[in-house]
């Protein structure tokens, strides 16, 4: 029986096929912005998938109410020396030639909330990251948290005494910086201190910068 060689240029090939798999998925991590869910929690503003009524209803998150009395009622100032309670969120107050009235919220029907239109009621989006694959590109994760930040206003600032971070100033008084961290955490930094950097390409990483003290 004659000995079959393979070809060489199928057997690369082949070898190809094998190994291009392996080397693409080792690329790929478990999503870290939904934890490998597929989805995430809608925005602050969801709750159950419900946000707060966009018409002229009473609501108790908005305006400034009272303590609740010995009747255990808050109320609020509306005008001419006119208080309303809490028995009537959910209906719009209005005093015209002088004269108040109230009636139920046509959008809200008195609840206060009306269904978030984000999540469409289900209190959860799909990841923005995976797109809802639970898996993404280790670089692909970078280029979003990257964009993110961008788009929240952050720069890259060189601190003296600190070193590189990503922040944002949100206020100055003198020489004085207010500078919000991407952390979260805000700190006080002379003007002098404070030096912008030219913007990082959007596929380098993201670096977590150590929590810098207070000047």
């Amino acid at each position: 029986m004659p000995l079959v060689v393979p070809n060489p240029i199928n057997l690369f090939i082949g070898c190809l096929m094998l190994l291009c798999p392996i080397f693409l998925s080792a690329a790929e991590i478990d999503c870290p912005e939904c934890e490998s869910k597929g989805d995430i929690a809608c925005s602050a503003r969801c709750k159950d998938g419900k946000v707060l009524c966009p018409g002229k209803c009473l609501k108790i998150e908005v305006g400034t109410w009272s303590q609740r009395g010995p009747d255990g009622k808050r109320w609020q100032e509306v005008g001419g020396g006119r208080r309303i309670s809490d028995g009537h969120l959910g209906q719009i107050y209005e005093l015209p030639n002088g004269q108040s009235t109230l009636a139920d919220c046509p959008i809200c029907k008195r609840t206060t909330r009306v269904t978030c239109k984000k999540c469409q009621g289900k209190s959860r989006i799909t990841c923005p990251a995976c797109k809802g694959t639970k898996k993404i590109d280790a670089a692909d994760y970078e280029k979003f948290k990257l964009d993110r930040l961008l788009a929240k206003g952050f720069k890259r600032y060189r601190i003296t005494g600190t070193g590189e971070v990503w922040a944002k100033i949100t206020a100055k008084l003198g020489t004085k910086c207010f500078v919000t961290l991407d952390g979260g955490k805000s700190i006080e930094v002379e003007e002098g201190d404070l030096k912008e950097l030219v913007a990082e390409a959007s596929d380098k990483k993201i670096e977590t910068p150590a929590t810098p003290s207070q000047p």
